[in-house]
């Protein structure tokens, strides 16, 4: 979802929003979604991001990506990236509710440059990633037929800082937590 940032009638920016990332390790402890993805192989599930693991996939859905904010340059300097964000946590997620549904948390990833937008709105910095970025000349599972996007990981350069932004305690998605799989031994 693009939102456009408005003065008056004068376009000064923009808010970018979108599907968050699976596996960002900071991000699932902070908002509890670590008890998805733990005991996986308990559950009979290959890995802990396969399509199967409903319950962590379907929690996800909940946590709306920030992907980025922009101001023009001729419109920097005067808070209007701030002001825009206290906006986006109020009509932004009301947007995002009436297009795509209930939202949890928002999460983003930046550098430390980045970091006084999301302090000034009482975002929560809960860690930083582990410095893996995509490898496109590998592939992350021995069968591709059924990935849009299968490529392996390897260390980048980059450690992104990870914040977060609760925007709506009830739907907290430990809620429901995954039932084990019982092994034939202990029924």
């Amino acid at each position: 979802m693009r939102l456009a940032v408005m003065s008056g009638s004068s376009w000064v920016g923009g808010i970018v929003l979108g599907s968050t990332f699976p596996n960002v390790d900071a991000r699932d402890r902070a908002l509890g979604l670590k008890v998805f993805v733990n005991g996986f192989h308990e559950r009979g599930l290959r890995n802990a991001w396969c399509a199967e693991n409903k319950e962590y996939w379907s929690a996800l859905q909940s946590v709306v990506n920030h992907a980025r904010t922009f101001v023009f340059p001729e419109f920097q300097g005067r808070g209007v990236a701030k002001k825009a964000h206290r906006l986006l946590l109020t009509a932004g997620m009301d947007l995002w509710r009436r297009r795509y549904g209930a939202v949890y948390a928002l999460d983003t990833l930046c550098d430390s440059g980045d970091s006084g937008l999301f302090i000034s709105n009482r975002w929560k910095l809960v860690g930083e990633t582990k410095g893996f970025t995509a490898d496109y000349k590998k592939s992350f599972t021995a069968s591709s037929r059924h990935s849009i996007n299968n490529a392996a990981l390897k260390r980048g350069k980059v450690r992104w800082q990870v914040w977060v932004r609760v925007i709506d305690k009830r739907l907290r998605p430990t809620s429901v937590i995954p039932s084990r799989k019982r092994s034939p031994s202990t029924k």
